[in-house]
């Protein structure tokens, strides 16, 4: 039998108001420094990469957190510049219609062209201008990209259901897409080498579970 749970995480803890949590996209810096063992995580859900530079109410922009006495950086962005929120309520509302079908998949990709891939590829650059800007502050620092985690079955099979209202034949493009994004961000970070690197996470405890056997 299939087994399912929503491909949205629920609300953290510990974010400021105006860092608003965004269903599937999560941006944060982390960053440490071995002199006194010190390390900070400043989150901040559903932020674009500009929004690095910006305060967010009374939280400080997150490139504040940066020194030149920073040793390591941790970073997730890229999901809130695509949109990737919005094409997963597009496609929670197009499944009404057609659970069976591709209706999202479909929507996205009119006339041949995939309008989640050319976000990808405009986000591209604003990467590569967060890792500048990491280095710039954090000359010292060894900075690590990470990918987003597998919201959907690496099999492209889904569950349908009301947690998870994606319609059946979209379940393996936004799982490309979500790929398509991680890869994006591996190429950045490889183009910024040696001091960059880039990690991908494990498949999410919210993807749909297909479980071998008679569960």
């Amino acid at each position: 039998m299939t087994r399912c749970c929503s491909p949205w995480p629920s609300t953290g803890t510990g974010v400021a108001p105006q860092c608003a949590p965004a269903p599937a996209v999560t941006t944060h810096i982390s960053w440490g420094r071995r002199t006194r063992h010190i390390s900070r995580d400043v989150p901040c859900s559903g932020a674009t990469t500009a929004d690095l530079a910006v305060a967010q109410g009374a939280a400080p922009a997150q490139y504040a957190a940066l020194s030149r006495r920073t040793d390591l950086v941790t970073v997730s962005i890229g999901g809130k510049d695509i949109g990737f929120s919005a094409v997963l309520r597009r496609c929670a509302a197009l499944s009404a219609g057609a659970p069976s079908a591709s209706p999202c998949r479909d929507h996205l990709t009119q006339g041949g062209i995939d309008q989640v891939e050319q976000s990808i590829a405009a986000t591209a650059p604003k990467i590569s201008q967060v890792i500048a800007e990491l280095r710039s502050r954090a000359p010292r620092a060894k900075v690590f990209m990470v990918g987003y985690p597998s919201l959907f079955p690496d099999s492209g099979v889904g569950c349908t259901s009301p947690s998870v209202p994606i319609a059946a034949g979209d379940f393996a493009y936004l799982r490309d897409k979500t790929k398509a994004l991680t890869a994006m961000i591996a190429r950045r970070a490889k183009l910024a080498a040696p001091s960059t690197s880039a990690h991908t996470r494990p498949p999410s405890a919210t993807t749909c579970v297909v479980p071998s056997g008679n569960a």
